[in-house]
């Protein structure tokens, strides 16, 4: 939002186009909406948990750890685990030490290793040697392992080098992150593919759901999931459903805290009105939903895709002339925070069923994290700012460029210009309902 990053991408604007972020003003909009995405995903928990069976990976991972220790032999079990950390955490250390020697910037060095040949590098398919990417890939399904595989290949081999030859027939400009490019094809296809497989779970979710409800209240049980399952398995749902939270608790604590965000967000950030925050939080739960069921197949959190999303639609709302830029990067904090503290949640729920954990206790605990982190994180932010100076802080071609966050601030310049700023063979009724024109006093209807 600041000036520098604006200049940073060749945007002159002041006034309503940049605004200060002051520390304090950080701290008061991550406690206006941190703590609702909390409450955001709870009613569905049960479902995602029990039902579905997401694995979320790094809440198995973690509940496997603690598990280990409280057994017959947790002691030596800890003492072999605390030995390969030390063995993981010296061979990491040593490793990254390597690649750094044979790292000479972007791109280069083993981080993007072209295992497969440099044709296949250019069109994405590398090896990075990621650890932790490994590991998730040996705890998800191997359905799922092929389906990723399945999609890069379709993906990334054949639709985008079919994309690529059609520059300068659809699309101008070569930069492979402008929204005006190929990027505008992509960000807008993989967020339709998302959506469309976890708002298809969500329909379902939520009419199984409403049956479970149904034949709660004619006193029906449906313990033949229970029996067909193993001792443990019923021990841990028998645990987690005791120990659950309530729908209204959830239901009432969402509404109150997206309601104090409503009113108080929009003095922070005046460029954003009060029913642009309002269907911010309206939008929330269904986006909060589809990562979270994201997130439990792949351990992959989406929520800056869904974000960028936001900037389009608020900044093009908005428009030019009211200050669509910060209005645009507002809206897309607030998605941010919400949706992805949802799956965060999810992965903690994920290890209190499979330690026994009451979810109580797991909820309390995330509440104290989620105030740790709305305190720390804006002194951490005014220490950067302090070390490299407020006016440098963002600045292309420095040490502290915030790459994100110039990428974001140029989503945010193209928003304020509507569906006009992608490619044009985008331009389709659906997105004209999704991505109006700016919104200014001179601007004739369409």
């Amino acid at each position: 939002m600041t000036e520098t990053v604006a200049k940073s991408i060749g945007d002159t604007g002041t006034g309503k186009d940049v605004g200060t972020v002051h520390p304090w003003k950080v701290m008061a909009f991550l406690f206006l909406t941190s703590f609702s995405g909390l409450f955001c995903t709870l009613p569905l928990t049960k479902i995602m948990i029990l039902d579905y069976k997401l694995m979320y990976p790094t809440g198995s991972a973690i509940a496997g750890i603690v598990n280990s220790f409280h057994t017959p032999k947790g002691a030596a079990t800890a003492k072999l685990q605390l030995r390969a950390l030390v063995k993981a955490l010296v061979g990491s250390f040593i490793w990254d030490s390597f690649q750094w020697v044979y790292t000479g910037g972007d791109g280069c060095g083993f981080q993007d290793f072209p295992l497969f040949g440099l044709n296949a590098y250019k069109q994405r398919f590398y090896f990075d040697f990621s650890p932790s990417l490994v590991g998730v890939g040996m705890i998800c399904p191997y359905i799922i392992n092929f389906s990723l595989l399945l999609g890069a290949v379709v993906s990334s081999g054949i639709i985008w080098p079919l994309l690529k030859k059609k520059q300068g027939e659809w699309f101008t400009d070569p930069s492979p992150s402008s929204f005006r490019g190929i990027n505008g094809y992509k960000v807008p296809m993989g967020v339709s593919l998302v959506l469309g497989d976890s708002l298809f779970q969500l329909i379902v979710v939520s009419v199984k759901a409403g049956r479970h409800l149904f034949l709660q209240q004619q006193n029906q049980s449906s313990d033949d999931d229970q029996q067909s399952c193993s001792y443990d398995d019923r021990r841990r749902m028998q645990s987690f459903e005791s120990e659950n939270l309530p729908i209204h608790f959830a239901v009432a604590g969402y509404v109150i805290l997206a309601a104090i965000s409503t009113a108080f967000v929009t003095r922070i950030f005046p460029q954003i009105r009060y029913h642009h925050v309002a269907l911010c939080y309206a939008l929330a739960p269904p986006l909060a939903f589809c990562n979270s069921y994201a997130a439990g197949l792949t351990d992959w959190a989406l929520g800056t895709v869904y974000a960028k999303l936001a900037i389009f639609i608020f900044g093009a709302w908005v428009g030019k002339a009211a200050g669509g830029e910060i209005a645009g990067l507002a809206a897309c904090g607030v998605v941010l925070v919400v949706i992805g503290n949802s799956a965060e949640l999810m992965q903690d729920f994920r290890t209190a069923y499979l330690t026994l954990t009451s979810p109580r206790s797991m909820f309390a605990s995330q509440v104290i994290g989620t105030t740790l982190g709305c305190l720390v994180n804006p002194f951490l932010f005014a220490g950067f700012q302090r070390i490299v100076g407020k006016d440098h802080l963002g600045e292309a071609g420095t040490l502290y460029a915030a790459p994100m966050a110039i990428a974001f601030r140029g989503i945010a310049a193209l928003s304020v210009q509507g569906i006009k700023a992608l490619p044009k063979t985008l331009h389709s009724p659906m997105c004209t309902l999704l991505l109006p024109s700016p919104c200014a006093s001179t601007a004739s209807p369409r």
